[in-house]
């Protein structure tokens, strides 16, 4: 009988768990993912109000505007699922006209100041990721995949003899003939 109430007992745990994974917790992280993207998009504002160079009425600060208010809008709708659907789908049959000289990555290469050209990347680069850490947090399945990728990426990028090199001031073999290999690389 104990036993049988235990049961009963995690199943209306785990049911509680899965309510509110899929809804105070995607609510959550939606506000606070939008709260992000809004003061990106504030910071956007103000360097456009304080540069010469980033002008309102300019077609790059209308096509950066335009993808982070975009972002704020359709975030509630972008998941791992849609993600991969426009990316392999709709994007390979659905060809938009846009201008290949008016992106945002060419914005940026053409920006002529240096510190204007690190914030505005900066800020592009934070919505990005702002939006896919969003997607990561209200998947259940990526959230439980997530420490897996994580490990593998710091296996397959953590160089050991690096490590011991800067750490320690160990100088092995290993490190001398990787760097004798970068030297080629760059003479």
């Amino acid at each position: 009988m104990i036993n049988h109430l235990y049961a009963i007992e995690h199943w209306i745990c785990l049911l509680i768990l899965i309510w509110a994974f899929y809804n105070p917790w995607q609510k959550l992280i939606l506000d606070i993912t939008r709260d992000r993207l809004f003061k990106q998009r504030d910071r956007y504002f103000m360097l456009a109000a304080s540069t010469e160079f980033v002008s309102f009425e300019s077609i790059e600060y209308k096509i950066i505007r335009e993808y982070l208010n975009n972002n704020i809008r359709y975030l509630h709708k972008i998941n791992f699922t849609t993600l991969l659907a426009h990316k392999f789908f709709i994007s390979k049959y659905k060809k938009q006209k846009i201008d290949a000289d008016i992106s945002i990555e060419k914005f940026i290469e053409n920006c002529k100041d240096e510190k204007v050209k690190t914030r505005i990347r900066n800020a592009v680069n934070e919505a990005s990721m702002v939006v896919v850490a969003s997607i990561v947090l209200r998947s259940l399945i990526l959230l439980l995949l997530f420490p897996i990728y994580l490990i593998t990426w710091l296996i397959t990028n953590f160089s050991i003899s690096n490590y011991i090199q800067n750490i320690i001031g160990i100088d092995s073999e290993f490190a001398k003939i990787e760097s004798k290999i970068s030297n080629k690389k760059f003479a």
